[in-house]
């Protein structure tokens, strides 16, 4: 009986921990939604408000928007590297089929003609 009770305790206060878990995230998840609302607004009323200034040039929000999609130096590097590289292996698969096949016409014309 004891057993029982003290199992019944931890379920219940399982459930209240992941309640209260559940109920962190939905109010952050509501305030989430009333700033992007808040900001929505601003930025009718106030278009200018949401501009950036950079080296001298101003930019709006979605030309900011634009560049934070820009990968980093690393990966634009990797993927450089990656349109070089591809046409340079196909060239190599190439050209390794390429002295394959000939070396077994070379082998088959001497199994052929062995004296020439």
């Amino acid at each position: 009986m004891k057993e029982e009770r003290r199992i019944q305790r931890k379920e219940i206060q399982a459930l209240s921990s992941e309640s209260a878990w559940l109920q962190k995230a939905l109010f952050a998840l509501g305030k989430a939604e009333d700033a992007r609302d808040a900001l929505a607004e601003l930025r009718r009323k106030e278009p200018g408000a949401f501009e950036l200034e950079l080296d001298g040039k101003v930019l709006s929000v979605a030309e900011v928007g634009d560049l934070a999609k820009i990968p980093d130096k690393e990966t634009l590097q990797s993927q450089l590297a990656s349109m070089f590289l591809g046409p340079l292996r196909v060239l190599a698969s190439a050209t390794q089929s390429l002295l394959s096949h000939f070396a077994g016409c070379v082998e088959k014309r001497r199994k052929d003609h062995p004296k020439q």
